[in-house]
């Protein structure tokens, strides 16, 4: 297999920021680099942190192969520019959306004959779409419109989104793939004993209206009896919600730690306004915890065939009465088995990494 040389656009410098697409991007690269190739995640930020050596050996080791590991540099865009000379990409995986640099790197792509692809990490949306202001709706049907048209290939995470990509790009025929986000999640053991057997928590920015954390504090409110933890960085929206005294917000919490408190819990909340994936979704199921999603996210059909609650619309009672029976029921590890290995069987890195691999061989044969 001939390694290819891959161009990361989007990540943080920290490949720990609590941001979805950071995280996925950070995933990818290292996967792919595990696979023999040579990757390169052009970091937005400070100086990008880790070595080749060790930001590989932070994957999960269900992505290892027999063959030999291939190359994984962090580099600021302006270095990897000046790289390029030398050591030019194959190709250039953007993700995420709305970015005058990405569109500089799209031009520049362009110009080279470099092929790109886009990710949107649900960037898309209807609803993300309908909250623009006139200047961001002036940009999105230029210079963005422009970007992802010219894309070689996009890459929707769920089914649903690529018809949200086909209606914002105007283009029906555009090549593309549906691969979800690649979680790095080493699952802890089935027998992990809960820290609390009530314990409700929520992970991620803490936006109260696009993340839903004001129905969060609905819900809690209606199960006062119940403890609801919230672990994010504070946002200003923060400081106009009134939060019941049952509900506490912590730091943001990572690696280990973050496998504890997902272990520990019965239940993650993940209710937001829209969504497309849903990283810390996919971590509980791993770690066997119960789920609550709202009805909006394109992952939700899948959460709720798998035995997962749902937020239907705006019904808060309804959500808190399903989270309480719920809570009452007795522990039942058959079932945290049977979450762990519908999320194994969703993710299997192996097979997503094999999709984005064969996107790009298919975009280079053109």
């Amino acid at each position: 297999m001939t390694p290819v040389r891959i161009w990361h656009i989007g990540a943080s410098a920290n490949p720990q920021t609590v941001n979805g697409a950071n995280q996925a991007i950070w995933a990818l690269a290292r996967a792919q680099a595990l696979r023999g190739h040579q990757v390169v995640v052009v970091a937005k930020g400070k100086t990008p942190v880790g070595t080749a050596r060790t930001l590989r050996e932070a994957i999960s080791a269900s992505t290892r192969t027999d063959g030999p590991d291939g190359d994984l540099i962090a580099l600021s865009a302006l270095a990897a520019i000046r790289s390029a000379g030398e050591a030019r990409p194959d190709v250039v995986h953007m993700h995420s959306v709305y970015s005058p640099s990405h569109a500089a790197f799209a031009a520049w792509a362009l110009l080279r004959r470099i092929p790109y692809i886009v990710t949107p990490h649900g960037g898309y949306l209807p609803n993300v779409l309908a909250k623009h202001s006139l200047p961001k709706k002036l940009y999105r049907s230029t210079v963005e419109r422009w970007r992802v048209r010219n894309a070689a290939a996009v890459v929707a995470v769920a089914e649903p989104e690529v018809g949200d990509i086909e209606r914002f790009s105007r283009r029906s025929e555009l090549r593309h793939a549906v691969v979800p986000n690649i979680v790095e999640m080493e699952t802890p053991e089935s027998t992990h004993v809960a820290s609390s057997p009530t314990e409700v928590i929520y992970l991620g920015r803490l936006d109260v209206e696009w993340k839903g954390i004001d129905r969060i504090a609905a819900i809690a409110e209606r199960l006062p009896h119940r403890t609801f933890t919230i672990f994010g960085k504070n946002h200003p929206s923060m400081s106009a919600l009134r939060l019941p005294d049952n509900v506490t917000v912590r730091a943001p919490v990572y690696g280990d730690e973050k496998r504890a408190v997902l272990a520990g819990a019965r239940v993650l909340l993940q209710l937001s306004r829209w969504e497309v994936f849903g990283m810390s979704v996919l971590e509980a199921l791993l770690c066997g915890t119960q789920v609550m999603v709202s009805d909006t996210m394109y992952l939700a059909p899948w959460v709720e065939a798998n035995g997962g609650l749902v937020l239907r619309g705006a019904d808060v009672a309804g959500a808190a009465a399903a989270l309480e029976e719920y809570l009452l029921r007795p522990r039942d590890f058959s079932r945290e088995e049977a979450r762990r290995q519908s999320a194994r069987a969703y993710l299997d890195h192996s097979a997503r990494v094999a999709q984005v691999e064969r996107l790009y061989r298919e975009v280079l044969a053109n």
